[in-house]
Protein backbone atom coordinates (compact mmCIF):
# COMPACT_ATOMS: atom_id res chain seq x y z
CA UNK A 1 0.00 0.00 0.00
CA UNK A 2 1.55 3.94 -0.89
CA UNK A 3 1.99 5.93 1.36
CA UNK A 4 -0.88 8.35 0.03
CA UNK A 5 -3.04 5.33 0.34
CA UNK A 6 -2.46 4.85 3.74
CA UNK A 7 -2.59 8.47 4.82
CA UNK A 8 -6.10 8.86 3.14
CA UNK A 9 -7.03 5.65 5.32
CA UNK A 10 -6.46 7.64 8.58
CA UNK A 11 -7.56 10.79 7.76
CA UNK A 12 -10.58 8.98 6.61
CA UNK A 13 -10.72 7.01 9.55
CA UNK A 14 -11.43 3.65 7.80
CA UNK A 15 -9.01 1.21 9.64
CA UNK A 16 -7.34 -2.17 9.52
CA UNK A 17 -11.15 -3.22 10.93
CA UNK A 18 -12.30 -2.85 7.55
CA UNK A 19 -16.03 -3.43 6.98
CA UNK A 20 -16.38 -5.19 10.35
CA UNK A 21 -15.84 -1.75 11.44
CA UNK A 22 -17.94 0.46 9.29
CA UNK A 23 -20.94 -2.22 9.51
CA UNK A 24 -20.35 -1.13 13.32
CA UNK A 25 -20.61 2.19 13.40
CA UNK A 26 -23.45 2.48 10.56
CA UNK A 27 -26.01 -0.10 12.90
CA UNK A 28 -28.75 1.39 14.34
CA UNK A 29 -28.33 1.82 18.64
CA UNK A 30 -30.53 -0.05 20.15
CA UNK A 31 -33.90 1.14 20.50
CA UNK A 32 -33.40 3.36 17.85
CA UNK A 33 -35.23 1.12 15.56
CA UNK A 34 -39.19 0.89 15.31
CA UNK A 35 -40.69 -2.55 15.98
CA UNK A 36 -41.97 -2.23 12.34
CA UNK A 37 -38.67 -2.21 10.49
CA UNK A 38 -39.05 -5.29 8.88
CA UNK A 39 -42.43 -4.11 6.86
CA UNK A 40 -40.40 -0.99 6.00
CA UNK A 41 -37.52 -3.32 4.68
CA UNK A 42 -39.74 -5.79 2.71
CA UNK A 43 -41.78 -2.24 0.96
CA UNK A 44 -38.52 -0.85 0.57
CA UNK A 45 -37.12 -4.38 -1.30
CA UNK A 46 -40.19 -4.36 -3.56
CA UNK A 47 -40.00 -0.95 -4.02
CA UNK A 48 -36.26 -1.05 -5.41
CA UNK A 49 -37.74 -4.31 -7.54
CA UNK A 50 -40.42 -2.32 -9.18
CA UNK A 51 -38.34 0.26 -9.96
CA UNK A 52 -34.96 -1.63 -11.40
CA UNK A 53 -38.20 -3.30 -13.65
CA UNK A 54 -39.40 0.56 -14.68
CA UNK A 55 -35.77 0.90 -15.59
CA UNK A 56 -36.04 -1.83 -17.97
CA UNK A 57 -39.01 -0.99 -19.70
CA UNK A 58 -37.56 2.33 -19.75
CA UNK A 59 -34.32 0.54 -21.97
CA UNK A 60 -36.81 -1.63 -23.89
CA UNK A 61 -38.87 1.57 -25.05
CA UNK A 62 -35.95 3.61 -26.16
CA UNK A 63 -35.00 0.52 -28.27
CA UNK A 64 -38.16 0.34 -30.09
CA UNK A 65 -38.65 3.92 -30.27
CA UNK A 66 -35.02 4.28 -31.99
CA UNK A 67 -35.35 1.00 -34.00
CA UNK A 68 -32.22 -0.58 -32.67
CA UNK A 69 -32.02 -4.58 -32.36
CA UNK A 70 -32.08 -5.65 -29.16
CA UNK A 71 -28.51 -6.96 -28.75
CA UNK A 72 -27.27 -3.52 -29.99
CA UNK A 73 -29.88 -1.51 -27.85
CA UNK A 74 -28.13 -3.44 -24.88
CA UNK A 75 -24.85 -2.98 -25.60
CA UNK A 76 -25.73 1.11 -26.83
CA UNK A 77 -27.55 1.86 -23.42
CA UNK A 78 -26.00 -0.09 -21.06
CA UNK A 79 -25.85 2.15 -17.51
CA UNK A 80 -28.43 4.64 -18.82
CA UNK A 81 -30.69 6.00 -15.96
CA UNK A 82 -33.86 6.83 -15.39
CA UNK A 83 -33.34 10.47 -15.73
CA UNK A 84 -30.83 10.20 -19.24
CA UNK A 85 -33.45 7.22 -20.70
CA UNK A 86 -36.30 10.01 -20.31
CA UNK A 87 -34.55 12.65 -21.84
CA UNK A 88 -33.53 9.90 -24.94
CA UNK A 89 -37.24 8.47 -25.50
CA UNK A 90 -38.40 12.74 -24.97
CA UNK A 91 -35.39 13.66 -27.99
CA UNK A 92 -36.32 10.84 -30.04
CA UNK A 93 -40.54 11.53 -30.11
CA UNK A 94 -39.53 14.99 -31.41
CA UNK A 95 -37.21 14.03 -33.75
CA UNK A 96 -39.30 11.53 -35.20
CA UNK A 97 -42.43 13.77 -35.31
CA UNK A 98 -44.62 11.74 -32.91
CA UNK A 99 -48.12 12.78 -32.14
CA UNK A 100 -48.82 15.75 -29.59
CA UNK A 101 -51.28 13.10 -27.60
CA UNK A 102 -48.04 10.70 -27.37
CA UNK A 103 -45.44 13.54 -26.39
CA UNK A 104 -48.04 14.48 -23.74
CA UNK A 105 -48.79 10.81 -22.21
CA UNK A 106 -45.34 10.06 -22.10
CA UNK A 107 -44.28 13.63 -20.63
CA UNK A 108 -46.85 13.07 -17.62
CA UNK A 109 -45.55 9.36 -17.35
CA UNK A 110 -41.70 11.02 -16.95
CA UNK A 111 -42.94 14.08 -14.45
CA UNK A 112 -43.98 11.66 -12.42
CA UNK A 113 -40.98 8.71 -12.44
CA UNK A 114 -39.06 12.10 -11.83
CA UNK A 115 -40.46 12.34 -8.39
CA UNK A 116 -40.63 8.70 -7.89
CA UNK A 117 -36.78 8.54 -9.25
CA UNK A 118 -35.81 11.89 -6.78
CA UNK A 119 -36.84 10.15 -3.88
CA UNK A 120 -35.74 6.84 -4.97
CA UNK A 121 -32.27 8.49 -4.97
CA UNK A 122 -32.45 9.97 -1.51
CA UNK A 123 -33.59 6.64 0.08
CA UNK A 124 -30.75 4.73 -2.19
CA UNK A 125 -27.97 6.94 -1.36
CA UNK A 126 -28.29 8.76 2.17
CA UNK A 127 -30.59 5.63 4.11
CA UNK A 128 -32.68 6.47 6.33
CA UNK A 129 -32.88 7.47 9.39
CA UNK A 130 -34.77 5.81 12.22
CA UNK A 131 -33.85 8.25 15.16
CA UNK A 132 -37.46 10.39 14.92
CA UNK A 133 -39.95 7.26 14.68
CA UNK A 134 -42.79 8.89 15.06
CA UNK A 135 -42.76 9.93 11.35
CA UNK A 136 -43.00 6.12 10.60
CA UNK A 137 -46.38 4.51 10.20
CA UNK A 138 -46.81 1.18 11.90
Amino acid sequence: MSAARSKRAHASGWSSGGLETFFAMSTPESGTVPDNTDAYYLALGRFIDSFAAVEKLLLTCMRIWCGIPDNIARAIFSGVRTDAATNYITRTLTVTNADQSTKDDFQYIFTQLGHINAIRNLVVHYGTNFSDSENISS
